[in-house]
């Protein structure tokens, strides 16, 4: 996705009265429906869905070339209903994050980025979640074999 020219323009701008937020969707097979956070005070209705406002971090991979970038994501101000609740859910957690802004909330400007949280832990006040992409590099390629069975024009 690529952004839109009201966001590469509030981006490059000295000053700007734009705001871009952060949002994520979290997905899981025991959850009814999807659940929608941005990270701000105030709820946002982004393409006809209402995201909670709830204070999240999200932190962000390096550079790295031999492993697969992991994101890291902290969720503040929890109560342990929510906790509970967290940890109840079986499996990994499907999330998508994207970015958007308050003056074009239903253009995303960056994503969305698809990603897995298989690790959760936490206390009474923070959730911390470590979320993975999916694992190309471990992957063959290509994905076939070319073998007298499978490609016997070759042969």
């Amino acid at each position: 996705m690529t952004m839109t020219v009201g966001g590469i323009t509030a981006a490059n701008e000295r000053e700007s009265q734009v705001v871009f937020f952060e949002c994520i969707k979290v997905m899981h097979t025991d959850l009814p429906a999807p659940l929608y956070f941005i990270a701000s005070r105030d709820n946002l209705t982004i393409n006809g869905v209402e995201h909670i406002g709830f204070p999240f971090q999200i932190k962000r991979p390096g550079d790295t070339l031999d492993s697969v970038p992991q994101v890291t994501i902290v969720f503040q101000n929890i109560n342990l209903e929510i906790m509970e609740a967290i940890r109840s859910l079986e499996g990994p957690i499907d999330i998508d994050y994207y970015i958007v802004t308050n003056e074009e909330p239903d253009d995303i400007q960056l994503g969305p980025f698809s990603m897995k949280i298989r690790q959760i832990t936490g206390n009474f006040q923070i959730i911390t979640g470590t979320a993975y992409f999916l694992d190309i590099l471990n992957q063959t390629f290509p994905g076939e074999s070319f073998t007298p069975n499978t490609t016997p024009g070759l042969f």
